[in-house]
């Protein structure tokens, strides 16, 4: 599925605003998340295949053996089943 404007509450510029609420990240290889999270984290070390927010399904990006608390330095949609064993939450506003 292509980028989804309505999955986007912080399209204008919410971004650089604090968390105010996050959930544990359940992975998927062909499911986005509902809304898409403001930034992801790490909770328990591992890799991460992660799907950026605008790249085209399949465009993954993959990051190996990140530590706790490293955050993806982009927006995602989706974290991938398939190569990812960290454990991560996203955070919403």
């Amino acid at each position: 599925m292509p980028y989804d404007s309505t999955k986007d509450p912080y399209l204008k510029g919410g971004e650089l605003t604090p968390n105010r609420a996050s959930t544990t990240v359940v992975t998927s290889d062909t499911v986005d998340f509902a809304l898409y999270p403001k930034s992801v984290t790490v909770l328990t070390a591992g890799t991460v295949n992660a799907l950026p927010l605008k790249n085209v399904d399949g465009a993954n990006v993959a990051f190996g053996s990140l530590a706790i608390g490293f955050t993806l330095p982009f927006r995602v949609r989706r974290i991938n089943a398939t190569g990812t064993t960290a454990v991560l939450t996203a955070s919403y506003d």
